[in-house]
């Protein structure tokens, strides 16, 4: 069956139709998007869609805050590490109609510690579905500031180490049951919840 390789972040972004062309736009390229597809127009489809996202200001988020409904979660979630400890930890604000919650933890599995503070983002995005979807809630939106978040789940990355494996395992089977939005935040810019995420994923460690 043949297969087309849509490149939109790489060397020479385009439409290529074996997988050795493909590769030699995008190994060793930092930050290479690319994804195949059945057939060329979705992978041109895919190209095209490669609009960057509004930046996002406090005011903004508090408009979208104020405009939540009763079948929809926020969450902002950052991750952190400690090295001499070999810790990961996760920060989570959930934001509903309800009000405001707060989740962190950390871990050691040594299968994910190489991915360092990546490792607890992506249990904090773990955390938070998985709290929207035993609360009830139909949709949950993710803001994050490391973009393997979405792109892994979406499948612009390829899913390479087990850490970034079991997650779009999770996103995968989580999907049937709520419906999973991301919006990028920068990290560190005074945006007010992924400062609190930040916050947590700290303590987190610090209460390991």
């Amino acid at each position: 069956m043949a297969k087309f390789y849509a490149v939109r972040v790489g060397r020479t972004p385009g439409v290529y139709t074996t997988w050795a062309a493909c590769t030699e736009q995008v190994k060793g390229f930092s930050g290479a998007v690319y994804k195949s597809f059945a057939t060329k127009q979705e992978a041109e489809a895919f190209i095209a869609g490669a609009k960057p996202q509004p930046e996002m200001t406090n005011a903004s988020i508090e408009a979208l805050v104020n405009e939540l409904d009763d079948s929809t979660m926020i969450a902002f979630v950052d991750g952190s590490y400690a090295k001499e400890h070999r810790y990961y930890g996760y920060g989570a604000i959930l934001l509903t109609t309800a009000g405001m919650q707060e989740r962190h933890d950390s871990g050691n599995d040594e299968r994910y510690v190489e991915s360092r503070n990546v490792a607890g983002e992506i249990e904090g995005v773990k955390a938070a579905i998985t709290a929207a979807i035993e609360q009830g809630y139909k949709h949950v939106h993710i803001f994050y500031d490391y973009a393997g978040i979405e792109k892994w789940a979406v499948g612009d990355w390829r899913a390479n180490k087990p850490v970034s494996q079991h997650y779009v395992q999770f996103i995968n089977e989580a999907k049937p049951k709520i419906r999973i939005t991301f919006t990028k935040v920068a990290a560190h810019t005074g945006i007010l919840y992924n400062e609190l995420a930040d916050e947590l994923a700290k303590r987190a460690i610090e209460e390991r």
